[in-house]
C-alpha cells in the first residue's frame, strides 16, 4: 500500500489551501523519491469526504510531508496534517490518474483527470472501489 496526506497549508499572509500528496511508485530511495501534489482550495473539496473537486498539479514535494508538520522553511507558512490514509494505484497515465484511497473509513475510488493542457484537474468519485 502506498501513502498519503491531507495536508492544511496555511501561509505568512493567514490564507490557505489543501495540499493533497500521493506517495506514487518511482525511482530512488526515500530521500530521492517525491510526492505528486496537488493543490485544493479550502472550498473546492476533500479527498477524504467530499464527491468531487477540482485541484491544481504543482511541483512534486519531498516524501517527508507524509509525516512533517509545522512551519516551512523560506517563511512559507506552516502546515497541518488534515487526513492521512494508503492507496492503491490502479492507473497512471499522463491523461488519467486513477486510485482506490482509504483515509480510515472506508475506500474511495477517485479517478482524476486533467482539465485542458493547463494543470487543473477534475476528480470524481467513481463507484467500482475494486482493484
Amino acid at each position: 500500500m502506498l501513502r498519503t496526506v491531507l495536508l492544511r497549508h496555511t501561509l505568512t499572509d493567514g490564507s490557505a489551501h489543501f495540499d493533497w500528496m500521493l506517495d506514487l511508485v518511482g525511482s530512488g530511495d526515500d530521500d530521492t523519491r517525491s510526492l505528486r501534489t496537488f493543490r485544493v482550495a479550502l472550498d473546492a473539496g476533500r479527498p477524504d469526504r467530499d464527491g468531487a473537486f477540482e485541484a491544481e498539479l504543482i511541483p512534486d514535494h519531498r516524501r517527508r510531508y507524509l509525516w512533517y508538520e509545522g512551519p516551512i522553511s523560506g517563511d512559507r507558512g506552516d502546515v497541518r496534517r488534515e487526513a492521512e490514509g494508503t492507496f492503491v494505484l490502479v492507473r497512471d497515465q499522463a491523461a488519467r490518474l486513477r486510485i482506490v484511497v482509504d483515509f480510515g473509513a472506508g475506500p474511495i475510488a477517485w479517478l482524476g483527470e486533467p482539465l485542458g493542457d493547463g494543470p487543473v484537474w477534475r476528480f470524481t468519485r467513481d463507484a467500482d472501489t475494486s482493484r
